[in-house]
């Protein structure tokens, strides 16, 4: 039944699908899964698949299904307008409603342990926080939430509050956004990157990507991506597990962890982590391939010179093969 659709009966007597995956016991505790704005495609899919082989009953609802049923879109150009358009057509306190029913039908399935949380990226997060501040005990924030004014409502005893998070801001320097940068790097190279990346590479390769390079691990499901923070950052507010395990790789990437590292709706959540990532040395980089030798090969901004060989590279960006050395990406000129 892993990735099949099923069919979850709505409140006022519609329905609605989710993709359902199983593990492989049969049955775990329930966790519902709410896609970003691009629906429940190929990325999330794979991403539920992962949650039910850590032994969980996943089920990741068609959120977009009163405006659109079983919307499934890429990250290409026509995908974004779509989604954006989505979005801003949804009815948040109408897909709450939508998703707690999923929450209930999970819960009451012979698959179901009876416990059942809500997870949830861009979008989805959003509603899994709100879902923790308005039913606390069965469920988790996972993004920064639009509805700041219910923020305080949610605790978690024992646990790290990362609320304060963006109470930061004003601690951090002055620095120039780079927002413009980042639109035209994802735009111009992302796609002809990866495509790259699938040419060069044997899937399932590890590989250390900007960390600010949003959708990487959605666009390339086979292989081992070291840190996304767009992703693996949704996941360290789920649980002190899977804070320390993803901060680790943070701080040794970067030397930064969310202590330090702005929110996004400064503006500089992009800035400090480019500017971390493209001041790594080669001795840095060496160090990661001793620490974490399965993922040898690292992707960076072409001006990004590095005493490694290259293997791959466009007009935006190189990959560089960390157990190979070379001489600071001549093998490109």
């Amino acid at each position: 039944m892993n990735g099949d659709f099923v069919r979850v009966p709505s409140s006022d007597g519609d329905a609605f699908d989710a993709c359902l995956c199983l593990p492989a016991g049969g049955r775990g505790p329930g966790v519902v899964m709410i896609p970003e704005i691009f629906g429940v495609n190929e990325g999330l899919r794979r991403c539920a698949e992962l949650f039910a082989g850590a032994g969980y009953a996943v089920a990741a609802p068609d959120i977009f299904w009163r405006l659109e049923r079983n919307v499934e879109l890429d990250y290409g150009e026509a995908g974004y307008k779509k989604a954006f358009a989505l979005h801003a057509a949804f009815d948040y306190e109408q897909g709450m409603a939508d998703m707690n029913d999923a929450i209930e039908w999970l819960r009451g399935q012979p698959f179901c342990t009876g416990k059942v949380c809500a997870t949830g990226f861009c979008l989805g997060g959003t509603m899994a926080y709100l879902a923790a501040a308005r039913a606390a005990g069965h469920s988790r924030y996972n993004e920064p939430p639009l509805y700041r004014d219910e923020a305080e409502i949610v605790t978690y005893p024992g646990e790290r509050n990362l609320f304060r998070i963006h109470r930061l801001d004003r601690q951090q320097p002055q620095l120039p956004a780079d927002n413009t940068a980042a639109e035209r790097i994802s735009e111009a190279n992302f796609l002809a990157l990866t495509a790259a990346v699938r040419e060069q590479l044997p899937a399932g390769a590890g590989i250390i990507i900007p960390p600010y390079l949003r959708y990487f691990r959605d666009a390339l499901v086979d292989y081992r991506i070291f840190l996304q923070e767009h992703h693996d950052g949704n996941l360290m507010m789920g649980s002190p597990a899977f804070l320390g395990f993803w901060q680790a790789r943070m701080l040794a990437l970067m030397g930064l962890d969310y202590e330090y590292l702005p929110s996004k709706v400064s503006g500089l959540n992009f800035t400090v982590m480019r500017r971390a990532y493209l001041a790594i040395d080669s001795a840095h980089a060496a160090a990661l391939a001793i620490t974490y030798p399965e993922y040898r090969y690292f992707v960076t901004e072409r001006g990004h010179r590095l005493d490694f060989a290259v293997i791959a590279g466009n007009d935006g960006f190189l990959v560089y093969d960390l157990l190979q050395p070379g001489h600071t990406g001549a093998a490109i000129d």
